[in-house]
């Protein structure tokens, strides 16, 4: 009798601590994989149709320039700089030393301009050690930002900040 008192208490003490192991293990991942919701902190999802409010609070012109911040950011900074050359020339003012045709036929395919022989693409081509800018498939929607954000830009601002 003693003896089956025994293994029924050892198997309720090995019951006991295996689904203490569970719980505690189940808690450990939750706190690895998900520690801001174990916090009662909940991470903002957004799904297909749900507008971010700060975003829907933005104007126009203001979405037009984040617009051309983020374009600026991912692929001009690079090289460029507002007031100072970084690789390719700086970009405060181009618009007024070429037309607005011309600064989107380069930033669409400066290659093909330097291969017709455009005199000022052939020309900024010499001046940068014959680096060519590579082409970029933007729409003119996202050109029109990108120039309206360069545009916006302080001419003594010698970089951007990036967040």
């Amino acid at each position: 009798m003693f003896q089956k008192k025994l293994k029924a208490a050892a198997w309720l003490l090995n019951t006991a601590v295996f689904l203490l192991t569970v719980v505690v293990g189940a808690l450990a991942y939750q706190l690895v994989t998900n520690k801001d919701a174990l916090l009662g902190q909940e991470e903002e999802v957004f799904y297909c149709g749900t507008i971010d409010e700060d975003f829907a609070l933005l104007t126009g012109e203001d979405l037009q320039n984040e617009t051309g911040k983020a374009l600026f950011l991912n692929n001009c900074i690079q090289c460029h700089g507002f007031t100072e050359v970084v690789v390719g020339p700086a970009l405060a003012g181009v618009m007024k030393r070429h037309s607005k045709e011309w600064v989107y036929s380069f930033v669409l395919n400066s290659s093909k301009m330097i291969e017709e022989k455009d005199s000022a693409a052939v020309a900024i081509f010499e001046e940068y050690a014959k680096t060519q800018m590579p082409a970029f498939a933007f729409s003119r929607a996202e050109l029109d930002s990108l120039f309206d954000y360069i545009n916006s830009q302080p001419r003594d601002v010698p970089a951007v900040e990036t967040d």
